[in-house]
């Protein structure tokens, strides 16, 4: 309402935000309070008094967040609906992925010629050390071309130094949307 009463008369907002309308990964993080769906954003706008003219999900580069298009308009008094989220579906995905990571940090760690390296060191890498067995593993080094945002008490070294450590096994703390360009990266 703040930014409203800030726009001029053919004022338009437009605002980037996580969603829940894919599976995502803000479930778990404290910083969100809340956990909106587009449904929910645009119930929103129509009662505070905006027109959405643009709605979009899942941008390539940002496949977990979504665009809005606000213009001005007279608040509405008919807004109550019920708004989707992806919420469950996302808790579901990231319990079976920490299981697997579970398994996989077993797997390593039970045969003494293993060891382990991890290729992203922050959001995904944050998420899997709090919620998974990950952040109990012996990692020999992290990979990264960009400085780490979370600390970590190992060398963080570019992939293409991994061949100084006895690293057999890799774990890809990355987006599922950059995987690929990882696994290139690596090959």
């Amino acid at each position: 309402k703040a930014i409203r009463d800030r726009l001029s008369p053919n004022g338009t907002l437009i605002l980037i935000q996580p969603t829940q309308d894919v599976p995502s990964s803000d479930v778990y993080f404290a910083d969100h309070l809340h956990h909106f769906g587009t449904d929910h954003l645009s119930m929103y706008a129509e009662k505070i008094g905006f027109a959405e003219v643009v709605k979009t999900v899942g941008h390539p580069l940002m496949p977990n967040f979504s665009f809005h298009l606000w213009r001005l308009a007279d608040p509405s008094t008919n807004y109550v609906r019920w708004g989707q989220t992806q919420c469950r579906e996302s808790i579901a995905f990231h319990e079976a992925m920490f299981e697997r990571v579970n398994r996989l940090v077993d797997e390593i760690q039970s045969d003494q010629s293993r060891s382990l390296a991890v290729f992203g060191l922050n959001e995904r890498y944050a998420l899997l050390r709090a919620y998974s067995r990950l952040g109990e593993a012996e990692i020999v080094c992290g990979l990264s071309d960009v400085e780490p945002n979370v600390q970590v008490d190992f060398p963080v070294v570019k992939p293409e130094r991994v061949k100084e450590f006895p690293v057999t096994d890799v774990i890809l703390c990355v987006n599922q949307v950059h995987q690929d360009f990882v696994r290139e990266r690596l090959s």
